[in-house]
């Protein structure tokens, strides 16, 4: 006899398929992003030409994406929910794996078009927190 999945079994195991392609995707993601850093961004900062290369860094990866968006893959621009909707009632639910693609390294090169601002913002950061650890300002401190 042979057994024979019942649908909601068949709906389950794609489920999970879906969630593994879909948890890799992310993971891949990430990594790209810390290994592009490594790449460009550590050697910019540890340069000894820091000027230099902490501005062109963030000005050729901003640069690098609009070319991309502009010239090679145009249906990644935006957030990608539009172009879902657009997919599932216009062309029965199918989205261009070029444009998904596209979408995965232009989101990369724009995380080093902007790593100089996240940079700045975390050094501030940084230094707040310590000058409030220095001072030990208590600004809800109750009168005993």
């Amino acid at each position: 006899m042979r057994l024979i999945p019942k649908e909601s079994q068949r709906v389950f195991v794609l489920t999970l398929i879906v969630g593994a392609v879909c948890g890799l995707a992310a993971v891949s993601f990430h990594l790209a992003i810390i290994k592009t850093e490594e790449l460009l961004v550590g050697v910019a900062l540890s340069s000894p030409h820091f000027a230099l290369f902490g501005i062109l860094t963030p000005t050729l990866g901003g640069l690098l994406g609009g070319a991309l968006l502009t010239f090679v893959v145009p249906g990644a621009r935006g957030s990608g929910i539009p172009q879902v909707k657009v997919a599932y009632q216009i062309r029965g639910g199918r989205l261009p794996f070029r444009d998904a693609a596209g979408k995965f390294f232009i989101s990369v090169t724009d995380r080093i078009g902007r790593f100089a601002r996240t940079r700045r913002a975390d050094g501030a950061n940084l230094c707040r927190n310590r000058q409030r650890a220095w001072t030990n300002v208590r600004p809800f401190a109750t009168k005993s």
